[in-house]
């Protein structure tokens, strides 16, 4: 499937999620694993978002988590902690740059 496209499916699913009533940090979580945007990797995306997504891919697993077994348990228990420990200003800050990449990715200049 075309990258962009692919990105913009990911991200479609993801914004409606982050504007639930959840907590920011649950909200950013549920985002990230519920529309597979932890499946995406940075060449996905067009070149001047790459380094945003890297960011925020480095800030979702930077504290490690053990529990269950298996890839996307350990994957899911990494960003839970991370987005658990966060700050609600850092998390809205993640939020904020999703929507803001889904908007520059489903601009009629963007495709």
């Amino acid at each position: 499937m075309d990258s962009p496209e692919y990105v913009r499916e990911k991200l479609a699913v993801a914004v409606p999620i982050l504007a639930s009533a959840e907590t920011v940090q649950e909200r950013l979580f549920s985002a990230y694993t519920s529309a597979h945007l932890h499946l995406l990797q940075p060449d996905d995306f067009p070149e001047h978002l790459r380094d945003d997504f890297r960011d925020l891919q480095e800030t979702l697993t930077s504290v490690e988590w053990e529990g269950a077994e298996g890839v996307i348990a350990v994957d899911h228990g990494a960003i839970r902690a991370n987005t658990s420990v966060m700050s609600d200003d850092e998390a809205e800050g993640w939020t904020k740059m999703l929507a803001d990449m889904f908007i520059e990715i489903t601009s009629p200049r963007a495709r």
